[in-house]
């Protein structure tokens, strides 16, 4: 038996479909309804008054340690099953990384497979959400470690570069359109590459168990949508112009390690 639960609230309507889903799957193969053998609930606890996204850096993590908790009953009665947790998107990791998945391996779970219903979210947006830094992303960090796992720091170091290059022209060009640096550094790697170095960043230290994080590709997340809408950070495709400036400049920002927004 598989369990299924979800994480923020927002997460229901994914987890709904998914196991909706998965009953579907089963039955066409089976030839019949194979709904008892996944169980869905919610085995991650919120406070829902307090927000963990929009909480500012110094006061975050106090908050993740305490608004979040696991039904460990549930978790421990799984054995060796499955659990598979909804995310609706997976941006900082901070929440998972610091919190959830460690109290769910706390509580028994040996194979978690953490499903977020949006793409990997790549790009800063400076459309409204407050998602101004990169190395807060944290596709952006596992990207960067694939790197530099791979021993290719030099790749970077020209990425840095082309990145200060591109920021003197900004500053002097109102009219100039830089490329997408930070397109490059994906480039390197497949989005299941990707994946999985997230999966690695989510793991608890010395623990064992099967972890697998998956997502949405975009092409798929913008049929699911019928409609056209801006998905810059997640495919890196900005409207206009000032999105690349803004992205640029964020670039140089995490290579000089500044915390100065921006834009």
């Amino acid at each position: 038996m598989a369990n299924g639960s979800y994480g923020p609230n927002s997460a229901e309507p994914a987890a709904l479909g998914l196991y909706n889903g998965l009953v579907q799957i089963g039955k066409k193969r089976a030839g019949k309804s194979n709904s008892d053998r996944f169980l869905m609930e919610s085995v991650v606890t919120k406070d829902t008054k307090l927000r963990t996204f929009i909480a500012s850096s110094s006061t975050r993590k106090d908050i993740i340690s305490s608004v979040y908790n696991v039904i460990s009953d549930t978790v421990a009665g799984l054995e060796d099953s499955p659990l598979i947790l909804v995310e609706d998107s997976i941006i900082k990791g901070s929440t998972l990384q610091r919190r959830i998945v460690d109290l769910l391996v706390r509580a028994g779970a040996s194979r978690l497979f953490i499903v977020s219903s949006c793409p990997q979210l790549r790009f800063i947006c400076p459309y409204g959400i407050e998602m101004a830094s990169l190395g807060e992303l944290l596709a952006f960090r596992a990207a960067v470690s694939l790197i530099t796992k791979g021993g290719r720091q030099p790749f970077l170091d020209d990425i840095y570069a082309a990145a200060q290059t591109q920021q003197a022209r900004i500053d002097s060009d109102t009219q100039f359109i830089p490329e997408n640096l930070v397109q490059k550094i994906y480039d390197q790697s497949t989005y299941a590459e990707v994946s999985s170095e997230i999966g690695e960043h989510l793991r608890p230290p010395g623990w064992d168990g099967e972890l697998f994080v998956l997502y949405p590709d975009v092409a798929g997340f913008r049929d699911s949508l019928g409609q056209k809408r801006d998905d810059a950070c997640i495919s890196g495709s900005y409207p206009e112009s000032g999105g690349l400036r803004v992205l640029n400049q964020a670039l140089l920002n995490y290579f000089e390690k500044s915390d100065a927004k921006a834009y």
